[in-house]
């Protein structure tokens, strides 16, 4: 079944050098949170959020909604926008904590992605908001996972 809160990573290097990359990991735990659940995300990030293009639209875009309608337009395109929208698919369903030492304060993405300072601080928010018997899963290394609810 669903569960509150998902622990993933985006399975270390190379994957989760850039935010860009680190993506993957949350897009792996989407199957299994709960629609208004957490996924708390650990990556290193040491060469920060990504694109020039992809790290503009992450400081830039204050509507989520507003931006996925923009993508069907047949005269808008920006360069690396499909990782974008599927962590604008993300963030539809779930709150999203993120561990990345590489993501320094300055750079910290605009859309609703909370920055923590370790995954215990992001799971000690989660447990503060569902509760002591919050319902939690671990993926290791979320982009190698294909993650899904038995029976369906």
């Amino acid at each position: 079944e669903e569960v509150d809160v998902v622990i993933t990573s985006a399975a270390g290097y190379p994957l989760d050098t850039t935010f860009y990359q680190a993506v993957k990991g949350l897009t792996a735990a989407l199957p299994v949170v709960k629609r208004g659940g957490t996924i708390i995300l650990t990556a290193e990030c040491r060469e920060g959020l990504g694109s020039p293009e992809f790290t503009q639209l992450v400081h830039d875009v204050n509507d989520m909604d507003q931006f996925m309608k923009d993508i069907y337009r047949d005269d808008y395109f920006v360069v690396d926008q499909w990782q974008f929208e599927e962590l604008v698919k993300v963030l539809r369903k779930a709150k999203v904590y993120l561990y990345a030492e590489g993501v320094k304060q300055a750079d910290e993405p605009k859309v609703p992605v909370i920055r923590v300072m370790s995954v215990e601080e992001g799971i000690e928010r989660a447990l503060r908001q569902y509760g002591e018997d919050a319902s939690i899963a671990v993926i290791p290394r979320g982009p190698y996972i294909l993650a899904d609810i038995e029976g369906e």
